[in-house]
């Protein structure tokens, strides 16, 4: 028969006999790599269909359904609501991550199962029918190193103890919590007068004590429904509150309060008579009796300090503000309702004063007086006491009574006259067709204006002038401007010239007088033999027509001419020639004009720009011991040169042309671009090249020297040789981009790198020091070395999604992990030996214990998370007990002092406290 497979994980199941010369690769591939992925393979499920993904499962090779550990993510095909994983119907466990972000439900083809939120890891089982909770009861201890979450109900049988921290019954006020039990303890609330027992909507019903009720002075306050009394022997006795804000003390015959003081807190009502009898009595209001009323015997009762007696509300009270000093404050109105109100002494109203009758009755009533204020008070003038002005100017001001719009008025002077209405008066001159003046005209300050564009005209009768007179001065008449800013005289010449005279005013168009002293432009005047004495002219000087007069003549010559910088003389009818200044320069001769010598064919001319020509029929003869040309050459012919020629500018030749010598005329070829070609070998003793050097290899045969700026050089020993020298880098190589690649800092032997560095392999051949900040180096007893200095980390290890990995905190040997570590091989710690039963965490994890007495089970400096074994040889059979901050199973610990070998296993949940270090032990080893 062949090979079958099991029912449940698909394992080969070969028959007696078979598989002979191949049952290790049977067993292997077939048995052994399959029950290790029933215990412990991880199947990632990433694929869904509908929001449903269904285990693979096969016989004899790896499948979905087989492994133990089913890791559920969304990193495929996307789920859009709640999903479904569908597993054989087979018995099988099943340890289920869901690391989607959506619940996710565990069940069979067409059974039931376990809904999985997202971010939870379940323990499940298929049973053969339906999909179950792996763990519902746990038999022995159960400890909890993290958060506790249960999503359903949670039943605990027997004592249940929470250790610190904070607990939470019910997330909302529609959660019921419910004791079935009997409460075994104080019940003390965590904040002085902070929280309520009960709501005003929500009020507990019966409450029983069976010995003292504080409240406050006793501990806190009671309330008492408004319906509902506190009785005293029968009905008639109580305390109630009959209406909101009211206290009733109830009695049939009488309440008797037998105390030195009574102090009442509150508002209090006494339907009869309230009698204190003692003199000097006090009546104190408040928890701290704030507010006394005092009698004073046989004159009153006393308010004490600047306290207020206030009436309706805070804003309306009487007090004394100040010694001597009643107030009377409403923050609106004071209505004092009396036929009659004396005040005997002065009255300061620091705001309006309202009175609704018709009379103010004063002291002084004196008929026809007036209230006229002194800058201090108001006083009862007699209007014929006032003070008397002798004349009345236009702006002051009279009081009348406007009869039509009401009222007490001001009117001016000015304004009273114009609205005089009588038969004698006048409103304005204008109403006068013939005004005269019996004196003279006093402006008074004013003009004489007119209005709409309105021209003012001084007429004088006949021969008769206008005449401004003087006085200490000459008669003047002073023009504005527009604007009325500034202005121009036009004055007579003074009394001691002696002048009578007439001036007349330019005839013709409208013009502008010419002075003595202004600089003037005058038009189409003819002067007659003019003598002009050092002319100024602002503008040209002009013959009358072109080619008709001349400056000066044969016998009379002008001496000097003196033109300015730029200035041009300009030469023929259209001034085709034209000589202009350069400052401090020279002349210059216009556009392609020529200074001709003889004749037009020797000439001296510049026909483009840059050249300069000098041309004659025959020859050009230079006599000078030297010719110093500074600029551009050009012969376009054969030149001669017998002497020795010196350059201090360019020399241009033609594109392509060469320079050479007698044997070798074309030795050296400049190109358009300006490339240079040699026939023959290029020797010195150095090259200074500015721009690119270009060839198909350079190789120097030289070394290099300590100060050279830039060098390349050779020798046999080191090879190539690069050597440079700067403020900040020897040496610099630059990309394309001018950007900086690696560096040599100057007078350094580091390099510096600025991109990524990449190799086949790098090996360091150096130790790293302590101030490195980031340094990879290598020693024989070492090997490789990783150095970091950072204020947080020292040394940090990234992905390449930048998220960290790994780390070492600055200044520690701490390394941390940040996920989860996969070990191919074996992983494993030094074991200490420690015989005292006090194992200090901070050196190792695991460690060996061979007591020689008994001893108390101790675990010092733990850390939060960390685990480990303890090795226990108990050859002696030592009573081991257990330190506060160890939590162990109390049979195991009286085992542990059976003569024996023993594997103690810890955990460690806090760095410090009770029962937070969780140790289980083994039986006896054999």
């Amino acid at each position: 028969m062949a090979t079958q497979f099991s029912t449940l994980l698909k394992v080969a199941l070969p028959t007696q006999g078979e598989l002979s010369g191949s049952w290790g690769n049977t067993v292997n591939e077939n048995i052994t790599k399959m029950v290790e992925e029933a215990i412990a393979g991880t199947a990632t499920i990433n694929t869904w269909s509908g929001n449903s993904a269904t285990l693979s499962t096969a016989n004899g090779t790896t499948a979905e359904s087989r492994n133990a550990i089913l890791n559920l993510t969304d990193t495929g095909t996307s789920l859009s609501g709640a999903a479904t994983v569908i597993v054989p119907t087979l018995s099988k466990i099943f340890i289920v991550k869901n690391g989607t972000a959506q619940t996710v439900t565990v069940k069979t083809a067409s059974g039931t199962g376990v809904a999985i939120t997202a971010g939870e890891t379940g323990f499940v089982y298929c049973d053969g029918t339906n999909v179950v909770e792996s763990l519902n009861y746990v038999a022995g201890d159960f400890g909890v190193g993290g958060n506790l979450a249960v999503t359903g109900n949670a039943t605990v049988t027997g004592t249940t103890t929470f250790n610190g921290g904070t607990i939470t019954l019910g997330d909302a006020n529609t959660d019921n919590i419910v004791f079935g039990g009997e409460v075994d303890s104080n019940i003390i609330p965590d904040d002085d007068n902070t929280y309520d027992l009960g709501s005003s909507s929500k009020q507990w019903k019966d409450i029983y004590i069976n010995g003292s009720a504080y409240i406050d002075g006793l501990a806190e306050d009671i309330l008492v429904a408004t319906d509902k009394k506190v009785l005293f022997r029968d009905s008639a006795l109580f305390i109630n509150s009959s209406a909101d804000g009211q206290l009733d003390i109830a009695a049939d015959t009488e309440v008797e309060i037998t105390t030195a003081l009574l102090e009442i807190s509150a508002d209090a009502t006494v339907g009869d008579d309230l009698t204190l009898k003692s003199d000097a009595a006090v009546l104190g209001f408040g928890a701290d009796t704030d507010v006394t009323l005092t009698h004073v015997a046989d004159t009153g009762v006393l308010l004490n300090s600047t306290r207020q007696l206030q009436f309706g509300d805070s804003g309306t009270y009487i007090h004394q503000s100040a010694d001597g000093v009643l107030d009377l404050v409403s923050d609106t109105e004071i209505e004092i309702n009396a036929t009659t109100i004396d005040i005997n002494g002065n009255v300061e109203i620091s705001g309006d004063l309202t009175v609704s009758g018709d009379d103010i009755t004063m002291g002084t009533n004196t008929a026809g007086n007036l209230l006229v204020a002194d800058g201090t008070n108001f006083n009862s003038v007699a209007a014929g006491s006032l003070s008397e002005i002798s004349t009345v100017a236009n702006d002051d001001v009279f009081i009348a009574v406007d009869t039509s719009g009401g009222g007490l008025k001001k009117i001016t002077r000015s304004t009273l006259v114009a609205g005089l209405a009588t038969s004698s008066g006048i409103s304005n001159i204008v109403e006068d067709s013939s005004p005269q003046l019996g004196g003279n005209l006093d402006m008074n300050g004013a003009d004489i204006v007119t209005t709409s564009n309105a021209t003012l005209d001084l007429a004088p009768n006949g021969t008769g002038t206008v005449v401004v007179r003087g006085n200490t001065n000459s008669g003047r008449i002073v023009f504005n401007c527009e604007s009325n800013s500034h202005g121009q005289t036009l004055a007579s010449q003074p009394h001691s010239a002696a002048v009578t005279n007439i001036m007349l005013l330019p005839a013709g168009g409208n013009s502008t007088l010419v002075s003595l002293i202004s600089t003037d432009t005058l038009t189409n005047k003819t002067l007659t033999s003019p003598v002009i004495n050092t002319g100024t002219f602002g503008t040209s000087i002009l013959p009358v027509s072109a080619d008709g007069t001349t400056l000066g003549s044969a016998s009379k010559e002008f001496s000097d001419l003196f033109l300015a910088d730029a200035g041009t003389i300009q030469f023929g009818n259209d001034q085709d020639v034209t000589l202009t200044h350069v400052a401090d320069t020279g002349l210059l001769l216009n556009a392609a004009m020529v200074v001709q010598f003889r004749d037009s064919a020797i000439n001296i001319g510049s026909p483009a720009d840059g050249d300069l020509d000098i041309n004659a029929d025959d020859e050009i003869e230079l006599n000078s011991t030297l010719i110093d040309i500074n600029g551009n050459v050009e012969i376009s012919g054969t030149a001669a040169i017998t002497g020795i020629a010196t350059f201090t500018d360019d020399i241009i030749i033609g594109d392509g042309k060469t320079i050479g010598s007698a044997s070798d005329v074309d030795a050296i070829t400049i190109a358009s671009n300006g490339q240079l070609t040699l026939t023959q070998q290029l020797n010195g003793t150095a090259a200074d090249f500015s721009g690119d050097v270009g060839g198909g290899n350079f190789q120097p045969d030289g070394d290099t020297a300590a100060g050279d700026a830039a060098a390349f050089g050779y020798t046999a020993a080191l090879g190539a040789i690069i050597t440079g020298q700067g403020s900040t880098n020897d040496i610099t190589l630059v990309n394309d981009a001018d950007a900086t690649v690696l560096s040599i800092p100057t007078g350094t032997t580091n390099v510096d790198i600025v991109g990524v560095a990449t190799a086949a392999t790098f090996e360091p051949d150096g130790d790293t020091a302590a101030g490195d900040n980031a340094a990879i180096g290598y020693t024989a007893g070492e090997g490789l070395i990783l150095t970091g200095q950072g204020s947080t980390t020292d040394v940090t290890i990234k992905n390449d999604a930048d998220a960290t990995v790994a780390s070492i905190a600055t200044g520690t040997t701490i390394f941390k992990i940040n996920d989860d570590i996969e070990v191919d091989g074996r992983a494993f710690g030094h074991v200490t030996t420690d015989n005292d039963g006090s194992f200090d965490l901070a050196v190792g994890n695991d460690f060996q214990c061979t007591p020689s007495g008994d001893f108390t089970l101790t675990f010092t400096n733990p850390a939060a998370g960390q685990s480990g074994n303890v090795f226990l040889i108990n050859s002696g059979g030592h009573t081991v007990s257990a330190h506060a901050s160890v939590a162990i199973n109390a049979t195991a610990l009286t085992a542990l002092a059976t003569a024996g070998t023993y594997h103690l296993a810890y955990y460690c949940s806090a760095a410090s406290g009770n029962n937070t270090i969780a140790v289980s032990a083994s039986g006896a080893l054999t």
